[in-house]
């Protein structure tokens, strides 16, 4: 909180875009959506993707696995 200095916690949600407007409109903050979002790169489609030589990768990292206790 900017006037207390204790944490702030969400308490509720209002899902009805009606109520977000009215609530918006009320404190001067802007009601209507922004455009869109364009993809800057266009999605692939399943057959620009080849998988023939495709191989998962050494790596020495790995954790040991558990000891077995039975």
């Amino acid at each position: 909180c900017s006037e207390c200095g204790e944490p702030m916690r969400i308490i509720a949600f209002i899902t009805d875009s009606h109520e977000v407007a009215k609530i918006l409109e009320h404190i001067g903050e802007q009601t209507s959506r922004a455009p869109p979002l364009t993809p800057t790169d266009p999605v692939p489609s399943s057959c620009d993707f080849d998988d023939t030589n495709f191989q998962y990768a050494e790596v020495s990292w790995y954790p040991d696995p558990p000891a077995l206790d039975f």
